[in-house]
């Protein structure tokens, strides 16, 4: 394929940073990791086969379709499909492949060691995988899936877009079938023409034999055809489903009949639109969507209540450290100090002075009345506060002591001399 026109959605492929390469490979395509000016997609690299059918300006008219959309109607496409946002160039503007945005994680399943993949519809049903019984999900999980892949096939169809390659690979689904996220969206065919000629699935020529040509009756058909399988855990070999089988889904639910009589249309009948409608606000509990031509309706704005002006609230007085000074009679008294609060954690190792005893504490504190002394040990020290006066030790009584021991002696020896003249 030579070059393609450029437009405005297209992207050179050294734009981006691929984090993680053949994260799928297989059918026309293989996905890469990468992220695009640090916004996380995903590469779908076509392969050289299919680049040959590719048609690239209906490509680039899909891709530009999605611009086209009101607000409200492209933030509901983001939601539910995974549109392709650019495509893909290389050297000399050579086509290789479109932008597409990664699934959310709520469509993805836990793997052993770690590892996740994405959650297909086929996944909700009873299943065999190593020799172990799956479970799989209630009859209203997967009538809940069902009714919300109707919903956006049925909103699809009043913008004129068919699905085209509508079948359980395609279509991801949360583990409650709350949620729908279709893929292989470059696949659809709208008034931007067909980006390659249709081609469905030998299973599902089977049972739909106009799926390559495909209209808003095939779609409707290889849905139904999903939703049998789905129901009768029969995913895997739909096209051996018995009579009988569907017979039960008739008796089983009311709209059971519908999914049989739409699967088994020819091209030229025209869909029921109208039970599609039912069974999808049956099995989803929603009310329809509006139309594309018919906006719903914008609730009116309710006058807000002005607020009134509050007057400012008074400021309680914050303690002060220190305080203006007290006048006491014809004494300037010293301003009250306030001891800083401190906070013991209890396994803290208690200092010398938090524990000593209060007499082995300064003696001018203990002297200075019970306003000052420190008589808690845990008590903080003042603010402020003059460093204790030590107490002079008196000279004279060294001296008195000395003069004592001195008479003494003079004493002793005045004694002696006196023993040793008496006859």
């Amino acid at each position: 394929m030579g070059p393609v026109t450029a437009m405005a959605g297209d992207t050179d492929v050294r734009a981006l940073v691929i984090t993680a390469r053949d994260a799928y490979s297989g059918g026309n395509s293989s996905l890469h990791s990468c992220s695009l000016r640090g916004r996380p997609m995903l590469f779908k690299e076509y392969s050289r086969e299919h680049l040959g059918r590719v048609d690239p300006d209906a490509l680039g008219g899909l891709v530009a379709w999605r611009g086209r959309l009101e607000p409200g109607d492209r933030s509901y496409l983001d939601q539910v499909a995974a549109w392709p946002l650019h495509r893909v160039t290389g050297e000399r503007g050579r086509l290789l492949g479109v932008l597409v945005p990664a699934a959310s994680p709520r469509f993805m399943q836990k793997l052993s060691w770690d590892r996740r993949a994405p959650r297909t519809i086929g996944r909700l049903t009873r299943r065999t995988e190593l020799g172990n019984v799956r479970a799989g999900a209630t009859p209203a999980v997967k009538r809940m899936a069902v009714g919300r892949v109707a919903e956006i096939v049925l909103w699809l169809h009043r913008f004129g877009v068919i699905v085209n390659d509508l079948q359980t690979e395609n279509i991801l689904s949360t583990a409650d079938g709350s949620a729908i996220y279709l893929l292989d969206c470059d696949a659809m065919i709208g008034p931007w023409g067909a980006v390659c000629p249709p081609q469905a699935p030998p299973y599902m020529r089977e049972v739909v034999p106009d799926a390559d040509n495909p209209t808003a009756t095939t779609d409707l058909a290889r849905l139904s055809w999903v939703a049998i399988g789905l129901l009768l855990d029969a995913v895997a070999n739909v096209i051996t489903v018995s009579p009988d089988a569907l017979r039960g889904l008739d008796g089983g639910d009311q709209y059971g009949e519908l999914l049989i009589r739409t699967a088994g249309a020819k091209g030229g009948v025209a869909p029921p639109v109208a039970q599609w409608h039912e069974l999808t606000a049956a099995w989803t509990g929603a009310e329809h969507r509006p139309t594309p031509t018919e906006p719903s309706p914008q609730p009116q704005p309710q006058p807000q209540p002005q607020p009134q002006p509050q007057p400012p609230a008074e400021e309680a007085p914050r303690p002060a450290l220190h305080a203006e000074p007290v006048l006491a009679g014809d004494v300037l008294a010293p301003p009250p100090i306030t001891p800083p609060i401190r906070h013991y954690h209890r396994m803290r190792r208690p200092r010398m002075h938090e524990w000593l005893p209060a007499r082995f504490q300064d003696t001018a504190a203990r002297s200075a009345g019970p306003a000052t002394a420190r008589s808690d040990p845990w008590r903080a020290p003042l603010l402020d506060a003059p460093p204790p006066a030590t107490r002079a030790k008196a000279p004279g009584r060294r001296l008195l002591i000395i003069g004592a021991v001195a008479a003494l002696t003079a004493l002793f020896a005045i004694a002696d001399l006196l023993l040793e003249v008496r006859p």
